[in-house]
């Protein structure tokens, strides 16, 4: 599977989602790495890294829903 990824990812910065407000210390930021994908919580978190495989599963299952919390359902 051919993958795109953005100018940050390719230098290897960490990411925030756009919604997240940067002043608190609890925002979840991503890095992608050449075989890797590596997540942390804030900017001194312990750091989580996960293969290409486990991160496109995970990656699936959040998009169709599969983690939502049972009390937040629609």
């Amino acid at each position: 599977m051919e993958q795109y990824l953005s100018e940050a990812a390719l230098e290897g910065r960490w990411l925030r989602s756009s919604s997240a407000d940067p002043a608190l210390s609890t925002s979840i930021l991503v890095r992608h790495n050449v075989n890797t994908v590596s997540i942390r919580r804030g900017k001194g978190g312990l750091v989580l890294v996960f293969d290409d495989v486990e991160w496109e599963d995970f990656m699936r299952g959040a998009k169709n829903g599969e983690f939502d919390r049972p009390d937040k359902a629609p």
